[in-house]
């Protein structure tokens, strides 16, 4: 399974396969929010790969602030609509 890994101290990676390299989520997690960084190629990306990882460091989707997006290319942004649905209340 994959996995957030902390690159430094509240800022966490999870490596989505994407191709024959990867693509970045990044999760930012402070006292005061939990901050989610771009979401993967495809929906199935978030069920398969994101979700899992989130369970496993105890976040959920409720406890997400923001959303943010680096640019829209489909292997950043094409989990964007499901991890709307999800992250309710994140802007």
């Amino acid at each position: 399974m994959m996995e957030f890994i902390e690159e430094t101290r509240g800022i966490y990676r999870l490596k989505i396969p994407f191709a024959r390299i990867y693509t970045s989520v990044f999760l930012i997690k402070t006292e005061k929010c939990t901050v989610l960084v771009d979401f993967g190629a495809k929906e199935s990306d978030v069920e398969s790969y994101l979700s899992p990882a989130l369970e496993k460091i105890g976040i959920s989707y409720d406890s997400i602030k923001a959303l943010v997006l680096t640019h829209n290319h489909s292997d950043h942004a094409g989990g964007l609509e499901k991890i709307k649905a999800l992250a309710k209340n994140a802007r």
